[in-house]
């Protein structure tokens, strides 16, 4: 269930009840239904007799902390790891961890034992998703992996438990066993150095998919799996660590009426992010985040729930190609832009708008833009910063000196930006007086507003800057 709800104070919280769900869960977990025998302990772990294993708490490395956190607790059934990574979660998010880093380790140790196989270990999850396992999974080797790809079908109770485990996947990676072992040599191989936990290992795979060199160049394999990972991170802020660390003082500032899930604390932050007090890391993290959505509709939860049947309908054979892809392709997004007028659903249509406001101000979103003008944007452009349509700007100065794929898609951006004046978001900051004064009443959609302003440049009464705007626009369509 989303809930709203102070970001700091709950991180760790959130986190804790995440990792251990398996514990808490558990009544006789890891006995087949038939009665087989019990699953083999973790690292680390003890079993007891006919209960799923725990974290070794009578001797070891946990036993003075499990003394002095958790003596209240009786051990069986993930209960010490429980409440062993509960208390370290709430210290860390002090600032001070609890646990030892042997202790530590070996209570992650007990926790990745049970994601080796959750609806095996975990029987509340597998209670609570029977349903969807039988009729959306059933033929899946990787029942959690199945899952999390088929999650908007999932029921309530089944989704809300799919989620604590992605809510521990996101801290440590190692719990994401899809995602472990398909990246298991490329962590070995170039995140060795890097210390599991605190999402660390996440971003590490993260700068090398993103990375350009050679050298640091991820396997396919991993690739795709990073891909899948970024997908599913996609709903929800809590699932991004570094994301999540960098804006929590944004999140309880300026959206804190706003519920997690859906994207929708990832949208208030960069619709808040010109405001004053936003701190610059989050901005940085923020627009990197939306602007990586706006490239590809799989990455961008709003577009790939709500335009799902119009994709399908308007957009099929781009649809195909880009979900043969694991990395960002523009291609359903562009056919969406230029098809606006055929998109059925409403709700759909404006997030589109969204979006392509979105590549307007960031071009390294449009993909088809970037791909034509890589070359033009060097040779022209240098030394604009990116952000706020400024290359945009600067590549629609020099048109007729651009490479001809260059100024083509510099072309058909303009046409499709042209049909609703939200897919230009400088033009409709600054416009915002004139439309209000004068195109109050006329809905957006086929360059209505666009036309509106245009008639009304010239006015006495209009803005200055507006009409500066829409003159540079029109001097710019008729040099097309």
């Amino acid at each position: 269930q989303t809930v709203t709800m102070k970001f700091t104070s709950t991180l760790a919280l959130t986190l804790a009840l995440a990792t251990a769900h398996a514990a808490e869960d558990a009544g006789v977990g890891g006995l087949s239904s038939g009665g087989g025998a019990a699953a083999a302990p973790a690292p680390g772990a003890a079993s007891a007799s006919g209960a799923v294993s725990d974290v070794v708490v009578d001797s070891g490395a946990c036993k003075a902390a499990f003394t002095d956190l958790c003596s209240h607790i009786t051990p069986g059934n993930g209960r010490a790891a429980n409440c062993l990574r509960s208390k370290n979660a709430a210290a860390k998010n002090r600032g001070k961890p609890k646990l030892a880093s042997d202790c530590d380790e070996a209570v992650s140790q007990y926790f990745i034992s049970v994601a080796k196989d959750p609806v095996k270990l975990n029987p509340e999850l597998a209670k609570e998703c029977a349903e969807e396992l039988t009729s959306l999974c059933g033929d899946q080797d990787d029942k959690m992996l199945c899952l999390k790809k088929k999650k908007l079908k999932l029921g309530d109770s089944c989704k809300a438990k799919v989620f604590k485990e992605q809510l521990a996947a996101a801290a440590d990676l190692r719990l994401d066993i899809s995602l472990y072992s398909k990246c298991k040599e490329d962590i070995q191989t170039s995140c060795k150095k890097i210390r599991p936990g605190e999402g660390r290992l996440h971003n590490c795979l993260k700068i090398k998919y993103n990375s350009k060199d050679p050298a640091e160049t991820l396997t396919d394999t991993c690739k795709a799996a990073v891909f899948q990972s970024k997908i599913e991170k996609s709903e929800d802020i809590r699932l991004d660590v570094a994301a999540k660390s960098k804006c929590e003082s944004e999140v309880e500032k300026f959206c804190s009426n706003t519920k997690f899930g859906e994207a929708r604390i990832q949208k208030c932050l960069y619709d808040s992010r010109s405001k004053d007090g936003f701190g610059d890391d989050c901005k940085a993290e923020i627009q990197s985040k939306i602007t990586n959505a706006a490239s590809d509709y799989r990455l961008d939860w709003k577009v790939k729930t709500k335009c799902l049947s119009d994709i399908t309908a308007i957009c099929p054979e781009e649809k195909k190609v880009a979900d043969s892809s694991f990395f960002e392709s523009g291609v359903v997004i562009s056919c969406m832009k230029k098809s606006l007028g055929k998109i059925k659903d409403k709700t759909c249509r404006n997030e589109i708008v969204r979006v392509a406001g979105v590549q307007a101000e960031h071009i390294s979103a449009n993909k088809p833009a970037m791909n034509a003008c890589s070359v033009d944007i060097t040779r022209f452009c240098p030394t604009v910063k990116k952000g706020e349509g400024k290359l945009q700007s600067c590549l629609r100065s020099h048109l007729q000196q651009l490479s001809d794929p260059c100024r083509a898609q510099e072309f058909k951006d303009m046409v499709v930006e042209s049909a609703d004046i939200e897919m230009k978001p400088k033009m409709a900051r600054i416009c915002k007086p004139s439309i209000k004064k004068f195109c109050t009443d006329m809905t957006h959609g086929d360059a209505r507003i666009f036309d509106c302003l245009s008639e009304h440049k010239d006015d006495e009464d209009m803005d200055a800057a507006c009409a500066e705007e829409i003159q540079a626009d029109e001097v710019i369509m008729v040099e097309m």
